[in-house]
Parts: structure tokens; sequence; C-alpha cells
């Protein structure tokens, strides 16, 4: 679970500049909107995805 604790504090941590960055510009607010909803459900499938591999890695150790 630090792990996933430790995925989330970087995607996030990747995410804040980008929204002040949007702030800063300009864009409507449903582009902002947008841009922070695709970059979470992205972070948040890579991070799934990084658990499944981690999980199996550990499956491989214990089987040899």
């Amino acid at each position: 679970m630090r792990r996933l604790g430790s995925i989330l504090s970087v995607t996030i941590a990747g995410i804040l500049p980008l929204c002040t960055h949007a702030q800063e510009v300009g864009p409507s607010v449903k582009m902002r909107l947008t841009l922070f909803i695709v970059i979470y459900v992205i972070g948040f499938i890579v991070s799934i995805l990084l658990l499944f591999i981690i999980a199996h890695k550990g499956k491989d150790h214990e089987q040899q």
C-alpha cells in the first residue's frame, strides 16, 4: 500500500503544475477540467497496471 501512496503522490505532483500552468494561460474552465480528468484517469490506469506488474513479479519469486 505504501507503493500505491507514492504512485498517487507522484501522479498528483505531476497534475498540479499542469493545472497551475493552465490557469496562467487562461483557457476556458471546461478545457481545464477536461485536461485534469484525462491526466488523472491516465495516471490512475498506469498506477493500477504498475500494481499488477509488481504483484505478478512477487508471485513469480514465491513460486521459484
